[in-house]
């Protein structure tokens, strides 16, 4: 068995391998290059997919939360077309992102996945959900917004303004994912450090054109529209909602939202925490994402 020691002195058991020393996979999807990242227990159940938030790239993902669930499943961490090192141009809608997934899924000769997605990830997992249902088996939707939802259109100013920044500093990120409190805030600083675990083969910083092409999707996504919350009822997978019990970008009132919406749901709220509650508790999340895909 293989270990390895993250920032804040927890262990990362990485016998089925790691998101500090896995490799960096490619395929060519649709005459791009996408780029993700294939590890994990090669138990008897379906992968699981993680899409990722705004402006993320596979280095984003916290190696104490990936690595812990990998311990009972195996795992692919996507950069879908344009985000990071994969090549293209992003799609500047929810549905095109989703799309390409598809086509991803399918050279990868995949009939049957989990979704965990985080943020804008968690707007592709439904709209996956909801155009391949029998490709999902079950949703992880963390922090995240149906489309139509009420605030999701236009952040306020704190938040646009951090989310948007040209660069994104330690500064920003705390002020994005985390609470202001200090204990919150350490937290955020023991997960940056954890992000920077990975030495060789890191992904690239997604750029300007990812963050716009992105946030036309976000903006599009959260036109208000209570008609449309409507096709939640369409998605009928055992679907695990998680949210901090301030998330000032999504909201957590989308979240129980979502619960209530989706036939099929139920929805675990995590203290002290903004938008990034999976990072502040890796291992408690990551706990209850086993739990969840694990149930009969």
């Amino acid at each position: 068995m293989t270990e390895g020691v993250a920032a804040d002195g927890a262990t990362l058991n990485a016998s089925y391998g790691s998101q500090v020393t896995a490799a960096n996979l490619s395929v060519l999807v649709d005459g791009e290059t996408l780029v993700y990242r294939r590890f994990g227990n090669l138990q008897h159940a379906p992968p699981l997919l993680l899409l990722q938030h705004f402006r993320g790239n596979l280095d984003f993902w916290d190696p104490l939360l990936v690595d812990r669930i990998a311990n009972d499943r195996e795992l692919i961490l996507l950069a879908n077309r344009g985000v990071g090192s994969s090549t293209g141009v992003v799609p500047d809608t929810v549905t095109d992102m989703t799309r390409d997934v598809i086509l991803f899924l399918k050279e990868l000769e995949l009939d049957l996945v989990d979704v965990l997605g985080f943020s804008l990830g968690g707007y592709i997992a439904q709209e996956l959900a909801l155009l391949r249902p029998r490709l999902v088996r079950r949703l992880v939707l963390a922090g995240t917004a149906p489309t139509g939802a009420p605030d999701v259109h236009r952040w306020s100013d704190d938040v646009y303004a951090h989310a948007c920044a040209d660069e994104i500093t330690p500064e920003t990120a705390l002020n994005i994912f985390f609470s202001g409190s200090e204990e919150s805030r350490a937290k955020g600083t023991a997960y940056l450090a954890r992000t920077r675990l990975r030495q060789v083969d890191r992904d690239a910083p997604t750029d300007l054109a990812t963050r716009d092409a992105q946030l036309a999707a976000i903006t599009a996504w959260g036109i208000p529209d209570p008609a449309s919350l409507d096709r939640l009822t369409a998605i009928v997978q055992p679907t695990f909602v998680a949210v901090g019990d301030n998330d000032t970008m999504m909201h957590t009132k989308n979240s129980q939202l979502l619960a209530d919406r989706l036939p099929n749901a139920h929805v675990r709220i995590y203290p002290d925490a903004n938008h990034g509650f999976l990072n502040q508790y890796p291992e408690l999340f990551g706990d209850h994402v086993r739990a969840f895909l694990n149930a009969i």
